[in-house]
């Protein structure tokens, strides 16, 4: 028994000291890889300075940002990625209680505790990981008999992000053989009303086209590659492979596992298996980024531990967390002329750190850039670049008038290094680089990001129309010569 103590104690420990070791190097520098956290952030100042809300992008994340707009002020992205870490602690408390009564419940909570996806995002200023931390806390709530706080909590994590009231139909479902249809409509609508009042300013600005999904891709095929790609980096390449060939392995087991658990009261596998499916189906249709797939994460790991053996689930949670370290890079080339390859390469967490690292590289190096006196830089990088850069000052009247109507992207965006005629976007169309060429500006593209933006939304290669290319995040670096 001591023994058995003493191991539970070095267990802790030694997941302890990992989410440490994951966490506090990332949570240090900027708000995170995603130009939308500093967006967030950027919209969280705003409305801090100004009294006025404008969301960082439509349908809005309200409730983070207001959340934020009591943080970023005071302590920058420190203070925004440790709030978002503390929702992570609380995600992993209710997951845990979630997990309690499934075999093999510690493996099934370290596995969640260290699933590269939640990680990567528990140390960046985005909203995924307090929404999903409310959404397990409304499960909870719900499976403990306390339907009302459940819908209640599911609000706020539909205040969070709009898309996590698709849960509030398997959290119905789930209630159904407890409680009268009535009281289950009466739940579900209380969830979906506490949830939009957060949305109020933003609905009265904007209108219910707020709400609209914008396209993702213009081309099927593109749009085909980019979402397997995405959806391949929720698990990782090998662990999705390995996954797949587990479950397809125990397909037997699966297919009769079936007839008793659908006998549930609660029923678990409805609820694991709708929300898994609602999900993915929302990703597939907008499928921007893959940490649209992470309310499905507890999910499938819920599933993994009911269908699989104990030895069988423990080599699909190597494979998982492997993914923090290691992994296969599949997508080869440079940005905007990709193609498939096969090479080892930093994992989801080593990589998030050594790009956040570079950023601030390059955003020091933009102080003393030296390429040309008037020049465009064609960024693909936006306010995680810009925010809060001290080289920089934002000056869209000093150059918009010189451009076409369309075409100059963000104009909030568009910013020049002090002391310089150099002034950095986030993306041109064609026309208006022609336009720029002809008043005597040079212009450059950044080698990451910005030559596919230019593809997918103006429909040019940067090389093809005579832009000088600059390499970043990379060892060529031109802040690195």
């Amino acid at each position: 028994m001591n023994f058995s103590n003493s191991s539970s104690k070095r267990i802790k420990l030694i997941l302890t000291a990992a989410i440490l070791l994951a966490t506090i190097p990332r949570l240090i520098i900027n708000y995170g890889m995603d130009g939308d956290a500093t967006r967030s952030a950027l919209a969280a100042e705003n409305l801090f300075r100004t009294g006025s809300y404008l969301p960082s992008r439509l349908p809005g994340n309200p409730l983070f940002e207001y959340m934020l707009s009591l943080i970023v002020p005071w302590s920058g992205h420190f203070g925004s990625n440790l709030s978002v870490f503390f929702f992570y602690i609380l995600s992993l408390w209710a997951f845990s209680i979630l997990a309690n009564t499934r075999k093999s419940a510690g493996l099934l909570k370290v596995t969640y505790a260290l699933t590269p996806a939640i990680l990567l995002n528990s140390a960046t200023t985005m909203d995924y990981i307090p929404g999903l931390a409310f959404l397990l806390l409304a499960l909870v709530c719900v499976s403990k008999f306390h339907p009302f706080w459940g819908s209640i909590l599911l609000g706020i994590s539909i205040g969070f992000r709009i898309s996590n009231a698709l849960f509030a139909l398997p959290l119905a479902m789930f209630q159904l053989k407890r409680l009268k249809k009535r009281k289950v409509s009466l739940y579900f609508l209380l969830s979906i009303l506490v949830g939009l009042a957060f949305y109020i300013p933003i609905l009265n600005k904007s209108g219910l086209s707020a709400f609209s999904i914008a396209e993702s891709a213009p081309e099927p095929i593109t749009y085909l590659v980019h979402t397997t790609y995405r959806s391949l980096m929720l698990f990782g390449p090998v662990a999705t492979a390995g996954i797949a060939i587990i479950v397809f392995l125990n397909r037997k087991n699966i297919r009769s596992s079936f007839k008793t658990s659908l006998e549930e009261n609660p029923p678990w596998l409805l609820l694991e298996i709708s929300s898994v499916i609602l999900f993915t189906v929302l990703f597939l249709y907008h499928s921007d980024e893959t940490a649209y797939l992470l309310p499905a994460v507890p999910f499938v790991l819920l599933l993994l531990s009911r269908w699989l053996p104990k030895a069988q689930l423990m080599i699909a949670a190597c494979l998982i967390l492997s993914f923090s370290l290691v992994s296969v890079e599949l997508k080869g080339g440079q940005s905007g002329r990709r193609s498939l390859t096969f090479r080892l390469s930093h994992g989801c967490l080593v990589k998030d750190y050594l790009e956040r690292k570079e950023i601030e590289s390059l955003k020091n190096a933009l102080g003393s850039f030296q390429y040309s006196a008037k020049a465009v830089i064609l960024t693909g990088m936006g306010p995680i670049l810009t925010f809060q850069n001290p080289h920089l000052k934002e000056c869209s009247d000093e150059i918009v008038p010189l451009l076409l109507n369309d075409g100059s992207w963000n104009e909030r965006e568009i910013h020049r290094i002090k002391g310089s005629e150099v002034y950095l976007f986030y993306s041109l169309s064609k026309e208006n680089v022609e336009l720029l060429k002809a008043q005597g500006f040079k212009i450059f593209v950044f080698s990451a990001y910005a030559p596919s933006i230019a593809m997918i939304n103006y429909g040019y290669a940067p090389e093809e129309v005579g832009i000088e290319k600059l390499e970043v995040l990379n060892q060529n670096a031109f802040y690195k010569q």
